[in-house]
């Protein structure tokens, strides 16, 4: 009984990993600041920017796992966002090139000047902060809709 138990738990954590992957492997995350503002432009859809500690930042993988690996996330966001990731991580072996590191301490210091992590926040075409969105659990369609709310105060 316990065997098939646990094949049945080992069964349903691949399943819900794999389709957490074939979400978040829809959404085209950028790394580049300017190459977003220019697609944004170009798109006429605002910027959707997140902060993130990839190997470090726990709240962050939470955060990914409620809202950025879903498929509600992806279906929303794919002609709605463009997307941009600026990531810190804090091993050496998953340092960023210097040039995507310094762009990201940059666009800390500008966006994020307390240092935030997780922090998402919503810019218009011109990178203009449109709001930030709270990061406290919640659902994915929750958060969402919060999404939906500072896009629909501007």
């Amino acid at each position: 009984m316990n065997r098939l138990l646990f094949v049945l738990v080992f069964f349903c954590t691949i399943i819900n990993s794999c389709i957490g992957q074939e979400a978040e492997s829809k959404l085209n995350w950028l790394v580049n600041f300017e190459q977003a503002k220019k697609e944004s432009e170009t798109k006429s859809i605002p910027i959707l920017m997140r902060f993130g500690g990839s190997d470090w930042c726990a709240n962050c993988w939470r955060l990914d796992e409620a809202l950025f690996e879903t498929e509600a996330f992806a279906q929303y966001a794919t002609d709605a966002f463009v997307l941009l990731n600026l990531d810190f991580p804090q091993k050496k072996e998953n340092q960023l090139p210097e040039q995507e590191s310094l762009q990201n301490r940059k666009l800390l210091k500008k966006y994020n000047p307390k240092g935030f992590f997780p922090a998402v926040l919503v810019l218009n075409t011109q990178g203009e902060v449109l709001g930030q969105m709270s990061v406290a659990p919640n659902s994915a369609e929750g958060y969402i809709s919060q999404i939906k709310s500072i896009l629909n105060s501007k």
